[in-house]
């Protein structure tokens, strides 16, 4: 089983230091962004708000926790850059997060780049 899993801590620091030379060349624009609970916003928010619930959990129940309105003008708003560490949940309990974010790094950071640098369609 070593053998395997020297093969699988391989290619997830391949894909992570991949991922991680794509992030730093992309220096063209560099978006302020603001990991967040209840404090001010920016272009990008990443809202990490405890709730108990996640599956009801949504952007008008985090606008309405720090009192702002779908029509506020902010970047954040504007170019629905609004993000929650909580995308996949299991058995409307359990957050991926804690387990997935630290098995897969190169997920996290993928996810990153995708908030940051959206793709222009």
């Amino acid at each position: 089983m070593e053998n395997r899993a020297n093969q699988v801590y391989d290619a997830i620091k391949e894909n992570y230091l991949c991922l991680s030379k794509a992030a730093t060349s992309r220096k063209s624009f560099k978006p302020t962004v603001s990991w967040m609970e209840y404090k001010d916003t920016v272009d990008v928010v990443i809202d990490e708000t405890y709730t108990s619930d996640p599956e009801v959990y949504n952007g008008s129940t985090f606008l309405g926790n720090i009192n702002l309105e779908d029509q506020s003008c902010f970047a954040f708003l504007s170019n629905q850059s609004m993000w929650r560490y909580d995308k996949r949940v299991q058995n409307s309990t359990v957050l991926d997060w804690y387990d997935g974010a630290v098995s897969q790094p190169q997920l996290v950071l993928a996810d990153i780049i995708e908030a940051l640098y959206p793709l222009k369609l």
